[in-house]
């Protein structure tokens, strides 16, 4: 009995588990402008980081971000239902620990090891394709006010595809 308060929690939820093990997701599950597969868990009600309405559910587990406000992340901690505070990686390796300990909480270990595969398996044939390119593009990564240096997943992923990060070659 799981409920997810954020985007990336009912991501991982959709990979991972069946939906009969989830209660509610994140409020914005249904902005596609922000939520990259929003409409999932149809018929699931949509929950915003409102500790009452959380524990009228009495979940066994509560999916939270680490940009939370601390004081909510604190309450339900201190409430007694278990929670994991998603952490946002900040490179590849990390993204890997990351699906491993989120899967492995969520009772679907296999599964997370098959997701970080899938994963790698990606990345390996983007880098085999860039590989055979002689042009090293030089992109700029902007989105809604954010960029990304070299201490970055999305630095990471240009380095895969073959780009160069304007951003970490100016030194930021």
């Amino acid at each position: 009995r799981i409920v997810s308060v954020t985007i990336t929690g009912d991501v991982l939820l959709q990979a991972l588990v069946d939906s009969s093990r989830v209660m509610a997701v994140c409020a914005l599950a249904d902005d596609s402008g922000i939520h990259e597969a929003a409409g999932l868990f149809p018929g699931k009600p949509r929950m915003a980081a409102d500790i009452e309405k959380i524990l009228a559910l009495r979940p066994d587990l509560v999916l939270v971000g680490s940009f939370h406000d601390p004081n909510f992340n604190a309450a339900i901690r201190g409430s007694g239902i278990a929670t994991e505070i998603l952490e946002s990686p900040h490179s590849l390796e990390q993204v890997r620990a990351f699906l491993r300990k989120v899967s492995a909480r969520l009772g679907e270990a296999a599964k997370g090891d098959s997701l970080v595969s899938w994963m790698d398996s990606v990345l390996a044939d983007v880098e085999s394709r860039s590989s055979r390119c002689s042009d090293r593009p030089r992109v700029a990564y902007w989105s809604e006010g954010f960029t990304a240096g070299d201490s970055s997943t999305i630095h990471e992923l240009l380095l895969a595809a073959g780009a160069r990060n304007a951003v970490a070659e100016s030194g930021l």
